[in-house]
């Protein structure tokens, strides 16, 4: 269960650094258009309006990823500690529903 978890935070923190790096990238095109196409109104436009689109998606994959590698670290805390106790208690450990569905 916990390789699977670990898999599993692994791609979502890969995916969230792609993000990340599409935010970077999206602000550096914002510096290059505003330092370079200043004067060139529609090439000015069209550039912002990219790279906007760029920032737009890095924070979404950012947001959506870092979210999904939060409820698999919370799955992870619940399944150490029932594991923890499972010689005390017997305790059966089932997935969560909510976290499960979109992985």
């Amino acid at each position: 269960m916990n390789q699977s978890l670990d898999l599993l935070l692994k791609r979502y923190q890969s995916l969230r650094h792609i993000g990340e790096y599409l935010l970077i990238a999206g602000l550096l095109a914002e510096l290059l258009v505003i330092l370079f196409f200043s004067e060139k109104k529609r090439a000015e436009k069209w550039g912002a309006i990219i790279a906007t689109a760029v920032i737009i998606v890095g924070v979404g994959i950012e947001t959506f990823a870092g979210g999904r590698a939060d409820d698999v670290v919370v799955k992870w805390r619940i399944v150490e500690i029932l594991d923890s106790t499972a010689d005390v208690y017997r305790v059966r450990v089932e997935p969560l529903a909510f976290i499960t569905e979109s992985a």
